[in-house]
């Protein structure tokens, strides 16, 4: 579908995290098909499950390309820390 549809699905992808997370948080495109989002202090791992479930849905609906219905998905793995400031620390120790 060329250049042109990959780039209306990044703009898609953009408006979807823009719109799902909250000002406190950090989203950032890794390269290609890959991104990082990073919630603020005092998130716990069921909060970042229901915001997989929510951008998940909202990724999966269509979207219209050149008059044809385009479907996009994406795969989400979950990190979670208590402590940011001290993950470096415990990594040194394994």
């Amino acid at each position: 579908m060329g250049h042109e549809a990959g780039d209306k699905v990044l703009v898609r992808v953009a408006e979807v995290l823009r719109d799902s997370i909250r000002s406190s948080d950090f989203a950032a495109r890794i390269g290609g098909d890959e991104y990082s989002i990073l919630l603020a202090e005092g998130q716990a791992e069921d909060d970042a499950s229901a915001l997989v479930e929510r951008i998940q849905a909202k990724l999966a609906e269509p979207l219209i390309y050149d008059g044809r219905q385009c479907r996009i998905g994406a795969s989400f793995g979950i990190a979670h820390v208590d402590d940011l400031a001290t993950t470096g620390e415990v990594a040194r120790e394994i």
